[in-house]
């Protein structure tokens, strides 16, 4: 992402989502609403997970035998029989003659820390605190940062968590569409063209909004910039215009696959 769309985001964090009626979505919107349902109301409460699964050893850091260092130098003290057991990259990282096998350290420098700590969460509850449970665009970004690292690292259950809680908070939300440039940079700048999940989401939503997106000089510039991304809103255009079936990911009728 681009320095001054990274400082406009950050601008943005702090603006609160105001809840949408459901007789203002669009068909293809209410559909997504329906795709990803409701949530249990005691999921990503910290409090509730705090006696769930191995939780409190994470917490607790009681016979830890890794570490592993976030880009703020933050340490969480693990265990290697359950981080690796719930992911491939430890797996990986402590074994083969890696610096890793013989420190009991990973660095994670590249990774926004809150999402680490989200993949760890998920490793020992098969949940993730949400941190700032507030309706506001810090959330949302969250979980976008919580989806890109479970695409980095191959984690198809937090993937489909993060993706589902970035859904349905942008979907009762009042649908922030102004922002959909700086996702779509975000996104599209993060993942290759198989991690279509979000790519899908935001070249239909951006299709939906097309008329007054097209006002925004930012989406323009994107559109301009990424040639994957106007590929896809042209598709996304098209079925809308035809009034084709939603594109749904558990179906053949899907946004991003060729003609």
């Amino acid at each position: 992402m681009s320095t001054s769309s990274t400082l406009l985001f950050q601008r943005l964090q702090s603006l609160q989502l105001t809840r949408t009626k459901p007789d203002t979505l669009h068909p293809w919107e209410q559909h997504y609403v329906d795709e990803v349902g409701e949530e249990d109301a005691e999921s990503g409460r910290i409090e509730f997970m705090q006696d769930k699964g191995f939780y409190p050893y994470f917490l607790n850091g009681l016979h830890s035998d890794l570490t592993v260092r976030d880009a703020n130098g933050r340490e969480w003290k693990v265990h290697k029989l359950i981080v690796t057991k719930g992911c491939d990259f430890f797996v990986r990282a402590l074994k083969g003659g890696f610096k890793e096998s013989r420190t009991n350290v990973i660095e994670m420098p590249n990774d926004p820390p809150s999402a680490v700590k989200a993949m760890l969460d998920l490793l020992y509850s098969e949940d993730y605190a949400v941190i700032t449970p507030t309706r506001n665009i810090r959330t949302l970004k969250f979980h976008l940062d919580v989806w890109i690292t479970a695409v980095i690292y191959d984690m198809a259950g937090l993937q489909e968590m993060a993706y589902r809680r970035f859904v349905r908070l942008w979907m009762s939300g009042g649908c922030p569409r102004f922002i959909l440039p700086l996702l779509a940079e975000r996104i599209y700048d993060c993942t290759m063209e198989s991690d279509e999940w979000m790519r899908v989401f935001v070249a239909n939503m951006s299709a939906v909004h097309l008329p007054g997106l097209l006002l925004q000089d930012d989406f323009r510039q994107v559109m301009a910039d990424s040639s994957e991304f106007s590929a896809d809103v042209a598709r996304a255009l098209a079925r809308l215009q035809d009034h084709a079936p939603f594109p749904c990911r558990d179906c053949k009728n899907h946004a991003l696959e060729s003609e």
